[in-house]
C-alpha cells in the first residue's frame, strides 16, 4: 500500500503542478497560479501526514509499468490536450488516494475527495479560459 500512496502522491503533485504552470505562463493569470498552488500545497500537507516511509517503499527500477507507454503519450498537439491529461492524472491519483487512505487512515481521506473536487472545478476554469469562454 506503501507504494501505491507515494505513486500517487507523485502523480498527483505533478498534475496539478503542470496546470498551475499553465495558468503561470500560458495564461499569465497569477490569482489562478496561486489558487492551483494552494491545492499543490495541500496535496504535499496530507501526504506528509501520512509519513515519510513512503519514500522508502518507493521501487521505481522495480516498476512493472515502468517501461509502459500508453499510445496516446506523446500525442498531444495543443495545450488544451495538456491541461486535460494533467487534471485527469491529478484527479484520478486524488480518487485513489480517497479510496487506499479510506482503508489506512479514516481521518485523512476526506482531505483528499475535497482536492478531487477542486480539481474538477479547477478543469474546467482552465479549458474555458483556454479556449476563450467565460462560464455561464
Amino acid at each position: 500500500m506503501n507504494r501505491m500512496l507515494d505513486a500517487n502522491l507523485n502523480r498527483c503533485r505533478e498534475g496539478v503542478r503542470v496546470l498551475e504552470d499553465v495558468a503561470r505562463f500560458v495564461l499569465d493569470d497569477v490569482h489562478l497560479s496561486e489558487r492551483i498552488r494552494s491545492i499543490r500545497h495541500r496535496v504535499w500537507e496530507l501526504g506528509s501526514l501520512i509519513g515519510a516511509e513512503l519514500v522508502a517503499s518507493r521501487d521505481s527500477r522495480g516498476d512493472v509499468e515502468r517501461d509502459a507507454r500508453p499510445e496516446v503519450e506523446g500525442k498531444r498537439s495543443e495545450v488544451v490536450e495538456l491541461v486535460i491529461a494533467n487534471a485527469k492524472r491529478a484527479q484520478e491519483a486524488a480518487r485513489v488516494l480517497e479510496e487506499v487512505l479510506k482503508l489506512r487512515s479514516p481521518s485523512l481521506w476526506k482531505g483528499f475527495k475535497e482536492v478531487r473536487f477542486e480539481l474538477y472545478d479547477l478543469e474546467k476554469e482552465l479549458l474555458l479560459r483556454l479556449l476563450g469562454k467565460k462560464e455561464g
